[in-house]
């Protein structure tokens, strides 16, 4: 019997503790207190999808949106399109950096295509930027992105102003 009761309490303290954990929907807004600014952005060097390397420093000065997806990822699909539509409706100085966490390079360039030839002015304008980091290192290391699609948006002074875990939400501006 006491056993029961501690398998019980074992399994509740599990789902307990899963449910605080799973927070895949949560926006998280990094907002300055009377003592506190933003943080700045970290000065990381991402490798491009199609070679080279850009640092997110070079960035600065633009409203970034970090975004990390996968090819696999069913809601990074539709996330994309939304980003670009946006972007694409958006005459500022805003820049997607998309970055894969694909393991292969292939499968993040066949995820793309479509992307490419729809939204064709966006990449060719340096609007859109592609990354790669297949072994996570920035992804789950600098950024502590668990869960895809997520975006983090940096101001154009180069701080962190806002976390969106999951799917954004309609407005990319609240």
């Amino acid at each position: 019997m006491r056993y029961k009761l501690l398998i019980v309490a074992a399994i509740l303290a599990l789902t307990f503790g899963f449910m605080l954990y799973d927070r895949t929907s949560i926006t998280t807004d990094i907002e300055p207190t009377h003592t506190q600014q933003n943080p700045p952005a970290p000065d990381v060097t991402f490798n491009l999808l199609n070679g080279g390397t850009i640092a997110l420093h070079s960035l600065a000065g633009h409203t970034i949106l970090l975004h990390f997806w996968a090819s696999w990822c069913i809601p990074c699909r539709e996330e994309f399109a939304s980003l670009l539509t946006h972007l694409q409706k958006t005459n500022d100085d805003t820049i997607l950096l998309a970055v894969s966490a694909d393991a292969k390079a292939q499968d993040a360039t066949r995820f793309l295509a479509p992307y490419k030839r729809d939204f064709k002015p966006l990449f060719d304008s340096g609007k859109v930027i592609l990354a790669h980091d297949p072994h996570h290192t920035l992804i789950e290391g600098t950024f502590q992105t668990f869960n895809y699609p997520e975006t983090i948006i940096i101001a154009p002074d180069f701080t962190l102003s806002r976390k969106i875990i999951g799917p954004m939400q309609e407005s990319l501006k609240e």
